[in-house]
């Protein structure tokens, strides 16, 4: 592959892992959890309502991120 090319997928890639620019990479949200719940159930992978997506994480150590 060319510089070129490599160049245009590591944007590509950035714009999927990064949707916001503003967000910072690794935050969490209640929103992105909630999305992420909502995707699973979606494609089967988990039943409809037996997962809580504020239960799957905890913003415990992470300090003044949102709570």
């Amino acid at each position: 592959m060319t510089a070129e090319v490599l160049q245009f997928g590591a944007e590509q890639m950035r714009a999927l892992a990064q949707p916001d620019p503003a967000t910072r990479i690794g935050t969490m949200t209640s929103q992105r959890w909630e999305t992420l719940v909502e995707q699973m159930n979606e494609v089967n992978v988990i039943e409809k309502g037996s997962v809580n997506a504020s239960e799957c994480y905890t913003l415990e150590f992470l300090g003044t991120w949102e709570q």
